[in-house]
């Protein structure tokens, strides 16, 4: 009879850890506006499913609408490949019993060894103690295979929660693409240069342009991006709709700088058609940067973070940490789920990445909400004026035609025109514009 139970106990307790590990219920399905390739809205609404190059979706009204994929943006697109392999992975799984909490079965673990001891209250349960206390030890096991953040510790005092991250923690990240981003860390920042230029390509598929170009910045020495490593959760986080209009507020594991997904005038950048295929543009100094997660960034980081924001909080972009589903974020649009440490996710609906700044910053004073930015902030240098918007340009072809030199070309009423521009060691920019009259004009600018 003792084996039986001891059996049974063990059992019991093998349920427990294996109903413990596995796959996530995927809670993140919101709505979201959908829009065709032009910028047009298709419709909002979610996700249901893709048959023959259709993906189907349910609007607001309980309608079930299909369009065609390749109609689709290029962010709705790799929205619903994402969602395809998602749904993929998930059925790959074979989960035998419903997610619980830690505490839902070591409650239903202890209940069950209680009966069992009242059944043998006439008995020495010591034996039984002891089998269940090796048994529990299995419980405890499986529960700690969730996926915590080794290389940070985490401190409560009178009421402000403070991380401390180990420098290495963000090496896992930025090392990815060391080719172009150098890196340093001393007590209070992570540091990390470049020359703001990606490795990916640029500019293609903007439709409302202010005339900028990409050219290097001097991410560098004093100048370099920093990351706090003792970041602390904000009681008031600010919000992103209200601040923070100016500058960055997170540098991509690329070094490249994300900036609030809404321009400076309060409009959303993607839906407006200020950015490119990549979620990037350039600003009034020719300075390159993103105003959206760069989710594309995400195969090649391996279930890293794709980004760390300027409150010294990680961004993660579709996947937690051991790489299951996204789980349900809260209203700053982060949690604190598979690491332990506060994250944020980068999705494709607004606010995309940040909806409030959770964590503690610093404000430059000399700015003020909407426009106000994050201390420190690199700055950047323009080398020529800043230009104005060009109505009916497209952006077309944008490509490196040697070292230090580009082409961009676009077309304003089906009519084509470029720009042509290359710098020397000495930072000696030329400039040949071509418009669509066939006009050409140069231009030459000494950077610093």
């Amino acid at each position: 009879m003792k084996k039986i139970l001891l059996i049974v106990m063990l059992f019991c307790s093998y349920l427990s850890t294996q109903a413990h590990v596995g796959e996530h219920k995927n809670n993140q399905m919101s709505s979201k506006t959908w829009y065709f390739q032009d910028k047009t809205m298709a419709t909002e609404g979610y996700f249901l499913f893709t048959k023959d190059e259709q993906v189907f979706i349910e609007n607001k009204e309980g309608m079930v609408q299909s369009f065609e994929i390749n109609k689709l943006s290029w962010m709705d697109k790799n929205y619903v490949n994402r969602r395809m392999a998602e749904i993929e992975n998930i059925n790959k799984k074979i989960t035998s019993f419903p997610q619980k909490s830690n505490f839902d079965y070591t409650f239903i673990y202890f209940l069950g060894l209680g009966l069992i001891l009242l059944f043998l209250r006439k008995s020495n349960p010591m034996p039984y103690l002891r089998y269940s206390f090796v048994a529990f030890a299995c419980v405890f096991y499986a529960c700690k295979t969730e996926v915590v953040d080794t290389a940070t510790t985490t401190t409560t005092t009178g009421g402000t929660t403070a991380t401390t991250t180990n420098p290495t923690t963000l090496d896992a990240s930025y090392s990815v693409f060391k080719s172009n981003v150098t890196t340093r860390s001393d007590n209070t920042y992570y540091y990390i240069e470049s020359n703001g230029l990606p490795t990916h390509n640029m500019m293609v598929g903007i439709t409302n342009w202010q005339q900028q170009v990409p050219i290097p910045q001097n991410y560098t020495g004093t100048n370099a991006w920093s990351i706090p490593l003792k970041p602390e959760l904000a009681t008031s986080p600010l919000s992103t709709k209200t601040n923070f209009m100016k500058g960055a507020i997170a540098i991509a594991a690329n070094g490249i700088p994300i900036f609030n997904p809404l321009n400076n005038r309060g409009e959303d950048s993607y839906v407006i058609g200020e950015l490119d295929q990549w979620g990037g543009h350039c600003g009034k100094a020719d300075d390159y940067h993103y105003h959206i997660p760069p989710l594309h960034l995400e195969s090649q980081m391996n279930n890293k973070p794709i980004a760390w924001a300027l409150d010294g909080y990680a961004v993660y972009g579709s996947k937690e940490a051991d790489g299951t589903t996204m789980q349900t974020l809260d209203a700053y649009h982060g949690h604190s789920i598979g690491t332990g440490v506060y994250h944020y996710h980068g999705n494709l609906t607004y606010p995309y990445m940040i909806g409030s700044m959770r964590g503690k910053v610093s404000l430059d004073p000399n700015t003020t909400a909407p426009e106000n930015q994050i201390l420190p902030q690199a700055l950047t240098t323009p080398i020529r004026p800043a230009g104005s918007p060009l109505n009916g340009a497209i952006i077309t072809t944008f490509a490196s035609t040697g070292t230090n030199s580009y082409n961009l070309e676009y077309t304003v009423s089906s009519k084509k025109a470029s720009i042509s521009y290359s710098w020397d060691n000495a930072k000696k920019y030329t400039f040949i514009f071509t418009g669509t009259d066939g006009k050409v004009t140069t231009g030459t600018y000494q950077g610093k």
